[in-house]
């Protein structure tokens, strides 16, 4: 599970622009068909389904409105159920129904919060922390997220900033600060 939107933009009550992206990391082809999404929603991928190597997967509430609102090509769906606005569960299920991936997002911190409504979808930045730590997932760069594409990295300069060395609550009045760094180039 490498991205999800839950609570897309311009939500006018139909959730027509949720999805949900599976990336398959091996160097060779996966077949999934008979895989499930579960939890909040329900789907079951088709016969004879299969995800192309290091290659993305998006599943939609409404495919058609997905391919229409973004760059993706081709969108898997409708799944039933849908991913609610506040926290939910997302899941991947083999053909024995044994659970491979589980992510139980929310909208209070530490998970990010431009993903509650803002127009962002949470995507899968550092996987080594486990699908479901709130540590793993970031909001996505591009408004209405990237769905069947990699989210790239942002070139904002304040992510090379950070706070290095502070004073506070001295008793001499003017000697308190706060000493930022950057560690970029």
């Amino acid at each position: 599970i490498s991205e999800i939107m839950f609570n897309p933009p311009g939500n006018d009550g139909t959730n027509s622009l949720e999805f949900i992206e599976i990336f398959n990391t091996e160097p060779v082809e996966k077949r999934i068909d008979g895989y499930h999404l579960s939890g909040d929603i329900d789907y079951t991928f088709p016969p004879d389904e299969i995800i192309g190597p290091r290659s993305y997967q998006v599943i939609a509430r409404n495919p058609a409105a997905l391919s229409s609102a973004s760059s993706v090509g081709v969108a898997l769906g409708p799944y039933e159920g849908d991913l609610p606005n506040n926290r939910g569960i997302v899941q991947l299920r083999n053909r024995s129904d044994a659970l491979l991936l589980e992510v139980n997002y929310d909208t209070r911190m530490p998970w990010p919060i431009a993903a509650d409504g803002a127009g962002h979808s949470l995507f899968l930045a550092k996987p080594d922390h486990g699908e479901n730590s709130a540590e793993a997932w970031n909001s996505s760069y591009i408004k209405g997220g990237t769905p069947g594409l990699h989210d790239a990295e942002t070139n904002n300069p304040l992510d090379s900033i950070l706070i290095n060395e502070f004073l506070a609550h001295t008793d001499l009045p003017l000697v308190d600060y706060i000493e930022l760094f950057n560690y970029s180039t």
